[in-house]
């Protein structure tokens, strides 16, 4: 690894001793070997800091403040540690395949006008059971079709972006604990500069075949809540509108019975259709 990496993944963990090891592992075999790995160690009360120092590989880097400051801000000080230009994302009970930076750095070569780039993802139980492949979009006029209407287009957890992109968004806010990938890619996008790939980069942990009902809510809510603020003040300064008064006003009783009907309603299908 050179002093200046080509790439720094950038790891938020809490107590995730049972796949942080799988995660890294996943990371130290890619085939482009010029790259960092800063894990931030969110306060855990496990081994999980621990097992990524034991791991003793040079380009791996644990860092962390002693206590839990929630994954956004765990995020944002991994990213300011981080040396490279381009930054990838990395879970820690995820596993990226082992094309994927050298695929990231590919993507950044051919497009000088993306900022952010991801691969595909397959999901898998959390006892390795495959589930499904989920698709996201495959070009960058789908990606802004999607976030005009106010959906996730980005996997998180397969992408990468540019640091100066993120620095200048604002990054991460650390008063959002759902949904702050969406809130980032939402608030600092600009059209045509999120470049997909149509290979698959990492592989998925889903907790079940379903969400749960306390999974859908937080992640609707708190969506409904990014829009409106969005919307309200317009992406470049939504970062800087305190968030919570959009968070109550999208968790009152008629959005949470709408949600609920929505939640039975996809249930049901899928259950019809065979797909849970």
């Amino acid at each position: 690894m050179s002093n200046t990496p080509k790439i720094s993944v950038i790891m938020a963990a809490y107590n995730n001793e049972a796949t942080i090891g799988a995660a890294l592992e996943s990371l130290l075999v890619q085939t482009m070997p010029d790259f960092e790995i800063v894990v931030f160690d969110d306060g855990s009360s496990d081994r999980s800091g621990l097992i990524a120092s034991e791991l003793n590989d040079p380009r791996i880097r644990v860092i962390g403040l002693g206590r839990n400051v929630g994954r956004a801000a765990a995020r944002d000080h991994a990213i300011r540690a981080a040396r490279a230009e381009i930054i990838a994302i990395a879970d820690a009970d995820d596993a990226s395949l082992p094309t994927r930076l050298e695929d990231h750095l590919a993507i950044f070569a051919a497009h000088p006008e993306a900022t952010v780039t991801y691969g595909q993802i397959t999901s898998v139980l959390p006892d390795g059971t495959p589930h499904n492949a989920l698709r996201f979009p495959e070009t960058a006029a789908e990606v802004d079709a999607q976030i005009r209407r106010g959906r996730m287009p980005v996997p998180h957890t397969a992408s990468a972006f540019l640091r100066e992109w993120y620095l200048a968004s604002g990054g991460y806010d650390g008063s959002i604990r759902w949904c702050e990938d969406y809130d980032l890619f939402a608030r600092a996008w600009t059209p045509g500069t999120y470049v997909p790939d149509t290979r698959v980069g990492a592989r998925y942990t889903i907790a079940s075949r379903f969400p749960s009902w306390r999974y859908w809510w937080e992640n609707e809510r708190h969506l409904r809540a990014i829009n409106a603020r969005i919307q309200a003040v317009g992406r470049p300064a939504a970062g800087t509108e305190p968030f919570s008064p959009f968070l109550q006003q999208n968790s009152r009783g008629l959005v949470r019975a709408i949600e609920l009907f929505r939640y039975v309603a996809v249930r049901l299908r899928d259950t019809l259709r065979g797909t849970q």
